[in-house]
């Protein structure tokens, strides 16, 4: 890497041969007064995506770090090895089929994280495209609530992964590559080291598609896999939420009660990768509310013997 590369844009892509190029001439259109590499972890796609990468790669020499693999070593594995090839001071997020809108997006995020040292993560407003009709509809513009800190982040995540751009000096959250996806947990780690910001401007474009890796899974599959993740990440930073525990029981119980027929048909291991966040969480609730009931019964006890 160029030591004068301040950006690393770090993309994952799999079979993104329809979208790809529009994500790559959105970043190699941003105006800057720094430099910045693209960092394509490409995990062996069955079509066209890794010969345009190579074309791009060729036309636009020194911009490309490519990670082809060989074999196809499945998401998690592809965006933990990509981030780890990202070696600038900020890192920047743009998945292969989603696109950035604003040729000034990444010197705005640099200049913001640049004048405010006490944040360690800015996002932004985007869009969402509807590729079945090619309708654009707002997308996380309703929050506001800045600054975004931990506890913001724990049940549902405040910004989109097309708008994260990050100082690159916290590494990655220990277990991550057990999840099905690191996008969430990112952005709690991210926020366990400083305040987030969002931007309220639209600069991105997240893609709803047929054959995006998140669209194509069934709709308990898709709950699922958020089940884990939050539980994951509320174990992870158990210190910090035991306020949320119970509700996010209930998002899990509630969850389980929808789905019950489909979560069936879920893989042993898939259950299994439960266990020890569903084990901390039950811990949780039942030492606090064990906490609850002492302090209630201390106050009972010490009102009665005050007179």
């Amino acid at each position: 890497m160029n030591k004068n590369v301040l950006v690393s844009v770090f993309m994952i892509t799999y079979n993104h041969e329809k979208y790809i190029k529009q994500a790559l001439d959105s970043i190699l259109a941003q105006q800057c007064n720094f430099d910045f590499e693209i960092v394509v972890g490409e995990d062996c796609s069955t079509d066209a995506t890794r010969f345009i990468l190579n074309e791009y790669h060729e036309k636009h020499l020194g911009k490309f770090n490519l990670l082809l693999h060989p074999v196809n070593i499945g998401a998690m594995n592809n965006q933990i090895a990509t981030m780890r090839e990202c070696k600038a001071k900020y890192i920047a997020m743009c998945e292969g089929d989603d696109y950035w809108s604003d040729p000034l997006k990444l010197q705005k995020q640099v200049d913001f994280l640049e004048s405010h040292p006490a944040y360690t993560f800015v996002g932004h407003w985007v869009k969402m495209l509807h590729q079945k009709n090619g309708s654009l509809t707002s997308y996380y513009s309703d929050f506001k609530d800045n600054p975004i800190q931990l506890k913001d982040t724990v049940i549902y995540p405040p910004l989109p992964t097309c708008s994260y751009f990050a100082r690159n000096n916290m590494g990655l959250p220990k277990g991550i590559k057990h999840l099905p996806a690191g996008d969430d947990a990112l952005l709690c780690h991210w926020a366990s080291h400083g305040l987030g910001y969002c931007i309220p401007e639209y600069m991105g474009v997240y893609r709803v598609s047929d054959s995006g890796t998140w669209s194509t899974l069934i709709d308990s599959e898709k709950e699922f896999r958020i089940m884990v993740i939050r539980l994951w990440i509320f174990s992870y930073y158990r210190p910090l939420f035991k306020r949320q525990a119970l509700k996010i029981a209930k998002i899990f119980i509630l969850i389980l009660k929808n789905n019950a027929t489909q979560l069936r048909r879920l893989s042993l291991r898939s259950w299994l990768s439960l266990i020890i966040p569903i084990l901390v969480l039950a811990y949780i609730i039942v030492t606090n509310q064990t906490i609850k009931i002492l302090k209630k019964w201390l106050k009972k006890l010490f009102i009665k013997t005050s007179f």
